[in-house]
């Protein structure tokens, strides 16, 4: 079972607001990926595939979330889309930075997600 709400969804091109931040025109949105909140405690997924690369803007966003209270950064290789999916590597971005390995299957994932809700019902 799939439960993708939109399957014709595109990502969303922000390439047309380059500029607009005159003091930072380097600067733009982040496409979120996916976002799990529970009783105010956020979990953060960040997907990449294998071989593709992360803007400096987008590192800084996702350390700088990962340094917030009760919001837990995910950065995970791998894919999900119409063909299938598939998760290489899970890392979590740490508070000061590090990026620490904690998973490689989807299985790894499903362990995760069950963490931050059972975290998130006792704390937040």
């Amino acid at each position: 079972m799939h439960a993708m709400r939109n399957r014709k969804a595109e990502h969303v091109d922000y390439g047309f607001m380059a500029g607009w931040i005159e003091e930072n025109p380097k600067a733009m949105p982040s496409n979120i990926d996916g976002v799990i909140e529970r009783n105010g405690c956020f979990l953060w997924m960040e997907w990449k595939h294998g071989g593709e690369s992360m803007s400096k803007g987008q590192q800084i966003l996702l350390s700088k979330l990962a340094q917030v209270d009760d919001f837990f950064v995910i950065v995970i290789t791998g894919y999900s889309n119409s063909t299938g999916r598939e998760v290489r590597a899970i890392q979590k971005i740490l508070p000061d930075g590090y990026w620490k390995l904690v998973g490689e299957s989807e299985a790894d994932l499903k362990v995760l997600v069950n963490k931050f809700y059972n975290y998130a019902e006792m704390k937040c």
